[in-house]
């Protein structure tokens, strides 16, 4: 896989664009899977679903992208905040990818903990709660 490297003002340093999160991932214990593409050169697009009574039922759009300089993380919920968007701007990196939003109630964070090829955590949470989902690669 070829990673791309962006330069973020004011670091200094080259960051990986997330390319490992194209694919297929489900946390079997919280039966949720999420879905990524590829949908430009700086640009994922993917959902969040479910399998109710054997049909897939999303739960929420997401993207990851270059906004003005920056690497964001936005996520449409169905049935929450009336469907519109809410971004997080990419704050710490190495291994883990930490988006944040100090001025959303819940989430204020939503961290990928790559640990693997096949597997990563997700932590979405704030100061006071949080859930974690681990995922493996299904394709």
């Amino acid at each position: 896989m070829i990673t791309m490297l962006l330069f973020m003002p004011g670091w200094g340093f080259a960051q990986a664009f997330p390319e490992m999160l194209i694919g297929t991932w489900n946390d079997t214990i919280h039966g949720i899977y999420e879905h990524w593409d590829k949908a430009g050169n700086q640009q994922l697009k993917g959902f969040s679903y479910e399998i109710r009574n054997g049909k897939k039922v999303i739960s929420e759009y997401i993207e990851i992208d270059i906004k003005e300089n920056k690497l964001v993380y936005t996520v449409s919920v169905i049935n929450q905040n009336n469907e519109k968007p809410v971004s997080f701007v990419l704050s710490t990196t190495d291994s883990v990818y930490t988006f944040v939003n100090p001025d959303h109630d819940f989430p204020k964070y939503i961290r990928y903990s790559i640990i693997s090829n096949n597997y990563l955590k997700a932590t979405v949470g704030n100061a006071s709660r949080s859930f974690i989902l681990n995922y493996h690669r299904i394709d």
